[in-house]
């Protein structure tokens, strides 16, 4: 775990201050002091030698080459490492120095040949320039706070938070988004002024001001361009090719014995890659509802090293608790403190954890997947029949009521099947989870989960899928 952090003055003369300082040691649970920029009105630092990296080093700077901190990796660093070279840049092994020299040459337009999960900032003292980075799927996380006369970011909200100038006061209409997904999707976050950066965005700030651009955003979607065969057939390339980039000597997964993980460890195994497995069980629950036997059956099948957690029901109140003080934003997932106790086996034992949560419907897993099948039998038919199976499923077919009326149960496109994902509630539902009375403004809420959705409307399914 690393982090970085730093302060950007908006106003000329800006004279030095201990926010840095401040902000740094609210960050030392992620790792020892590794270095510090500080230029003008710029000031950068960054936590956890290991993967935290600073560039120019600590005691080396110089008002003429551009700087960088980096939380993260660039996993193609050695083909543009090669690039610059042919270009005169050498010396960059250090993904840090690679991105400030990259962004010193071509300035953003270097950010459409990088791959990897960053979060970064970088200052180029020749234009005046300064970026603030976040990866396309947002691996890292950023977070900003921006007053008339300086910007702070950092990798956790209490690091902004150690500046006495930030306030700590909730936003209303957030909290109710935050009841009404579990979570509070980008650019918000619970607290008023304090943003984080959408995945695939950059802010760049230099003397004509701030703006906020998206660098990684797909291309519309063509009809007739690509079949939902071609979609499923193109998302199996991407995680083949995902898992061989991220693959490593020591790699651990996260296994239920469901199809996401199964597919993460078949896939690795597949390459030639070993790793060991974990997983965590829940004796106080019937068999049926504990994943030890499915995981330790899929763990055999494939050849691996596999190690269990038991997690007893009442020490569910306790890790809640232990999770409160991890977890930078309050996320509505119940399997959060089961799995802060799995953690704690391989803690110290291997470099990477892979967990296939989340991705289960993508692989065909739970009720979900099953009623979309339905739903491909009645595509043909007025959508009305779909709310008909709905009842029927509630009734008869055991699944659970937040599908019964879901627009996922029957959708006229295949591909439409995709994006249906994001209308899982009737408008009924929505009004009850948004029901006047509650703090905030229904119709900002609205218009707020309305563009989250509307953002992917666009893109190809594969990118809708993924998002």
């Amino acid at each position: 775990m690393a982090g970085i952090c730093g302060t950007i003055h908006l106003e000329s003369g800006a004279g030095a201050d201990d926010r840095l300082d401040a902000m740094l040691e609210r960050l030392a649970h992620r790792g020892a002091r590794d270095g510090r920029v500080r230029w003008g009105p710029i000031r950068f630092g960054c936590v956890d030698p290991e993967v935290a990296q600073v560039w120019p080093p600590r005691g080396s700077e110089t008002p003429h080459v551009a700087c960088a901190v980096l939380d993260g990796r660039i996993d193609n660093a050695p083909d543009l490492a090669a690039a610059l070279a042919r270009h005169g840049v050498q010396g960059t092994a250090n993904h840090a120095q690679l991105l400030s020299a990259g962004f010193a040459r071509e300035g953003s337009d270097f950010l459409a040949r990088v791959q990897g999960s960053f979060a970064a900032a970088i200052h180029d003292p020749a234009s005046k320039t300064t970026w603030l980075v976040r990866d396309p799927v947002g691996t890292r996380p950023l977070y900003l706070h921006r007053s008339r006369g300086r910007i702070l970011f950092a990798s956790e909200i209490r690091a902004l938070l150690g500046d006495p100038a930030v306030r700590r006061e909730i936003d209303p209409d957030q909290l109710r988004v935050l009841l009404a997904l579990g979570f509070n999707p980008a650019p918000h976050t619970l607290l008023k002024g304090i943003h984080k950066m959408p995945p695939g965005h950059l802010v760049r700030i230099d003397p004509s001001g701030v703006r906020s651009v998206r660098y990684d955003a797909p291309a519309p979607a063509d009809p007739d361009e690509l079949s939902f065969d071609d979609a499923v057939e193109a998302y199996r390339a991407t995680l083949r090719r995902v898992v061989r980039r991220c693959a490593g000597e020591s790699t651990g997964i996260l296994l239920s014995g469901g199809p996401d993980s199964a597919a993460l460890l078949l896939l690795h195994r597949k390459g030639g890659g070993t790793a060991t497995t974990y997983t965590a069980g829940f004796p106080d629950l019937q068999e049926e509802d504990d994943e030890r036997v499915s995981a330790w059956q899929a763990a055999h099948a494939l050849g691996t090293l596999h190690r269990e957690r038991k997690v007893a029901i009442d020490e569910i109140g306790a890790l809640f608790l232990a999770v409160a003080r991890i977890v930078e934003e309050p996320v509505g997932a119940s399997w959060m403190p089961p799995f802060h106790r799995l953690l704690e086996v391989p803690s110290g034992q291997v470099q990477t954890i892979w967990t296939g949560q989340g991705a289960g419907a993508l692989h065909g897993e739970g009720d979900a997947w099953r009623w979309l099948q339905v739903g491909e039998w009645v595509a043909g038919l007025p959508e009305r029949v779909g709310g008909l199976l709905g009842g029927v499923a509630l009734r008869f077919g055991g699944i659970r009521p937040e599908y019964a009326k879901s627009r996922l149960i029957a959708v006229r496109d295949e591909r439409e099947r995709i994006l249906s994902s994001f209308f899982l509630f009737e408008e009924s539902e929505l009004d009850r989870l948004l029901r006047p009375g509650n703090r905030g403004d229904r119709q900002t809420v609205r218009r707020g989960l309305e563009r989250w959705r509307e953002a992917v409307e666009d893109w190809e399914p594969l990118a809708q899928g993924l998002h």
